[in-house]
């Protein structure tokens, strides 16, 4: 008996469409293929954006089905969902502003990017220490959650991961003043 090698996975063979009640974060968190033009307008970007991504990743010889979930069936652009949605959220997700009314523990505990300029104002620490760290390591936005996007020209916030550094960093600069 040979053995087939799976070609494709579960995900992989559900065309899903878009249903008009859906939110943006809800759609973030479907299972299954999409058309691109279906996804591009819920989330309000310019499919013409998401494709000229995919053509960049294709020149510096990365696989974009793999890096972002994008890939050209005939003449459809399609969409894996569970890959895009991390793509999307790290690259193409606008950057929201903080609500009014949250105190440190409200804005520690949001989900999104946001601007450095604007988390600071709720913290006890002064952008140009935070600034520092992502000078420190290799991978900042991985490690702390801060880093420089040279495209939106300023320094962002992925909030969960910032949320976690920050109460460790608070707590070691605590410990060295006592």
């Amino acid at each position: 008996m040979v053995r087939i090698e799976q070609v494709f996975q579960a995900e992989e063979l559900s065309l899903v469409e878009v249903d008009e009640t859906w939110s943006q974060e809800f759609l973030l968190k479907q299972k299954g293929m999409f058309f691109l033009k279906d996804v591009a307008g819920k989330l309000r970007i310019n499919s013409t954006v998401i494709k000229n991504r995919y053509r960049d990743l294709e020149r510096e010889g990365k696989d974009p089905y793999a890096h972002m979930g994008v890939r050209k069936v005939w003449n459809h652009w399609m969409i894996r969902m569970s890959t895009f949605s991390v793509y999307y959220r790290r690259h193409l997700a606008p950057v929201s502003r903080i609500p009014a009314g949250l105190d440190e523990d409200g804005v520690l505990s949001l989900d999104g990017v946001y601007w450095l300029s604007d988390v600071v104002k709720f913290l006890p620490v002064q952008s140009h220490a935070l600034r520092y760290h992502v000078k420190k390591y290799h991978n900042p936005r991985k490690k702390i959650g801060i880093w420089k996007d040279g495209k939106r020209r300023g320094y962002l916030v992925d909030m969960p991961v910032f949320a976690d550094f920050f109460v460790q960093y608070k707590h070691t600069r605590r410990d060295d003043k006592s």
